[in-house]
């Protein structure tokens, strides 16, 4: 943790911009409640807003008390947020796990994936494709096969909104070609079978499309060779959902088709 004297040196902002790094490092991995306790007691300039939280935490970290405390360092840390202007973003609320946290959700990943595949055509958001990635680790999904046109696992913001799913499920860039002869091949695209309806496949590959384009017509017309094409109703006026939404609800539909 940053020393009480090189804190009192950085420029104002900084110091407010230090003290969120902190209020959420503490979150996970708390230790040295008194020094955290120190440089929060030298913040001045906050909004009025921030003081009642400000004392709250310092009074909590004199005798760490668990949720109440976690609630209020949650809190002040968004009012200096925002009073910075700074937007929050879900990747940006969690703390990543732990070198081994991740160790032990990888050797333990085998036996929880399903005979489910994702085919990525032409997703160009890298914060849309890290989605599809932590959805796809969240409901088992196998494999993920990615159209090189597509976004790449590796940008930065794809990394972020997977929040560490990127390293958990099994995914390599497609062949040329692929997936067109793949068997229980099938598309999520509007007007196809409604989702409640559709007969999944025990064993499979989705193809999910652009965001500007959708699902291009060589997959649709191979996806209608075989299982098909699947389509979510919708409710609103809107014509369709953010395709990472859309992969969510696909999956969970799967998924409990193939455990039932």
């Amino acid at each position: 943790m940053i020393t009480l004297r090189k804190f009192l040196s950085l420029p104002r902002e900084a110091r407010l911009r230090k003290a969120v790094r902190l209020l959420r490092g503490w979150a996970a991995s708390p230790e040295n409640p008194e020094g955290l306790r120190n440089i929060l007691t030298a913040l001045s300039g906050l909004p009025p807003e921030a003081e009642k939280l400000l004392s709250s935490v310092v009074a909590g970290l004199s005798s760490p008390c668990g949720e109440q405390l976690a609630w209020n360092m949650n809190a002040l840390m968004h009012v200096i947020m925002k009073h910075l202007g700074i937007p929050a973003a879900d990747w940006d609320l969690r703390p990543p796990a732990d070198a081994s946290g991740e160790e032990a959700a990888a050797g333990n990943r085998e036996g929880k994936t399903l005979p489910c595949r994702v085919y990525v055509d032409g997703i160009r958001s890298p914060f849309n494709l890290g989605s599809v990635f932590r959805s796809a680790e969240c409901f088992g999904a196998r494999e993920i096969l990615i159209e090189p046109g597509s976004a790449s696992p590796l940008h930065p913001r794809a990394r972020r909104s997977a929040m560490g799913c990127i390293e958990r499920v099994k995914w390599r860039f497609a062949e040329a070609g692929e997936p067109e002869n793949s068997s229980g091949l099938f598309a999520l695209e509007l007007g196809g079978t409604p989702l409640e309806e559709f007969a999944f496949p025990e064993e499979g590959i989705c193809v999910i499309g652009s965001e500007e384009l959708g699902v291009r017509p060589r997959l649709l017309e191979a996806a209608g060779r075989s299982r098909g094409v699947v389509s979510i109703p919708l409710g609103g006026t809107k014509a369709a959902l953010n395709v990472s939404v859309a992969f969510g609800i696909l999956m969970y539909r799967w998924r409990a088709a193939l455990l039932q």
